[in-house]
């Protein structure tokens, strides 16, 4: 059971503090405990997690040795493209939506390539897919960014570093 200070991860809200636990009556079906979580970066927002359903829906933040780890394996998050569009945006939604930072990262690498790919022969990839690549991109900096402790804009430089300083090695 989490506590009032704890901070926790909550899914596309990123590390969020949990400032209160109240019984409210927010379904109309009757009064439930409730966490109150404030998203670190995405500031005037509330989240409301039901205690019964944070087990599935609320996890502890990476600390920054496994973020150290993770980046130590990007490299090794491969995706093939997928060509068919409707496949595509199904399968990059619900990773999105339901899956790891592992999968995020897949995104992320999946779509710059692709990216780059296009830029070559002068074209420019489809706004769905750009909105996938940010979206991807902003929720791996909100994840990272309160393990190792700098902003979430400067997560890419920081991932960045550590890969060179990897690849250096």
């Amino acid at each position: 059971m989490w506590r009032e200070g704890d901070y926790v991860l909550h899914g596309s809200d990123g590390v969020c503090v949990i400032t209160d636990v109240q019984k409210l009556d927010l379904t109309g079906d009757g009064a439930a405990e409730y966490y109150i979580l404030e998203p670190l970066y995405k500031k005037g927002l509330t989240v409301y997690v039901e205690t019964s359903d944070s087990e599935d829906s609320l996890k502890k933040p990476m600390d920054r040795q496994e973020i150290e780890q993770m980046i130590g394996q990007i490299p090794e998050y491969e995706m093939s493209w997928i060509s068919n569009e409707r496949e595509r945006q199904d399968t990059l939604g619900r990773m999105l939506r339901e899956g790891e930072l592992q999968d995020l990262f897949r995104v992320v690498a999946v779509l710059y390539r692709h990216r780059q790919e296009l830029l070559r022969r002068g074209k420019k990839m489809r706004a769905s897919d750009e909105q996938f690549l940010q979206r991807a991109d902003s929720r791996i900096n909100r994840e990272l960014a309160y393990g190792i402790g700098v902003a979430p804009e400067q997560v890419p430089q920081y991932i960045r570093e550590r890969i060179e300083k990897e690849q250096q090695k």
